[in-house]
């Protein structure tokens, strides 16, 4: 009995660990060549958390966004803030690697916004300004950032390993209380 419950323990807790997580992607710029924003050296920085398991595949791999935020020139964007001209578009290879993307929107009360595209005119763009119409800017052309991929776990998991490890801890002790009698 008790080898039985050491693994259904310990299964409990395993399955916690790899349970189901959302992947986030981090696209990183790079410095903005021209900054006429702030005069801290920065970049575009932006993640983002695709539906996978319920939008609709088309022949790009494209997927619907579950949440996303951006930060450029010292300027802060998520999708909690009233925006307008946005468009978010993302081509993926079948190992869901992003390979094509476009991602822009403006912010609705201070009118600033954002752009970053794999190819603008044969060249990759990143861009952000204070005044969409006429305002501060800074932009790279030609150099493309980088994206990244990590899984967070969702806090189910967590809650999952904890009660395994607690199973665990209780059958040690049942365990030992009845060596101890």
């Amino acid at each position: 009995m008790t080898i039985r419950a050491i693994a259904c323990g310990a299964l409990l807790g395993i399955a916690g660990i790899c349970s189901a997580a959302d992947t986030t992607y981090t696209y990183t710029g790079n410095l903005f060549e021209q900054n006429d924003i702030t005069s801290t050296p920065s970049r575009l920085v932006a993640h983002f958390v695709f539906d996978f398991d319920h939008a609709v595949q088309g022949a790009g791999h494209s997927y619907a966004i579950k949440h996303w935020d951006v930060e450029a020139a010292g300027l802060q964007f998520s999708d909690a803030m009233p925006m307008f001209l946005q468009y978010f578009h993302f081509n993926f290879d079948s190992n869901k690697n992003i390979v094509d993307w476009q991602f822009s929107a403006a912010d609705a009360s201070h009118m600033s916004g954002f752009l970053s595209i794999s190819s603008l005119y044969g060249q990759p763009a990143d861009l952000a300004g204070v005044n969409v119409i006429s305002g501060p800017w800074a932009s790279v052309f030609d150099r493309p950032g980088s994206w990244s991929v990590s899984a967070v776990p969702e806090p189910a998991t967590y809650l999952s390993l904890i009660g395994g490890l607690g199973l665990l801890a209780a059958v040690r002790r049942r365990a030992g209380a009845r060596r101890a009698a």
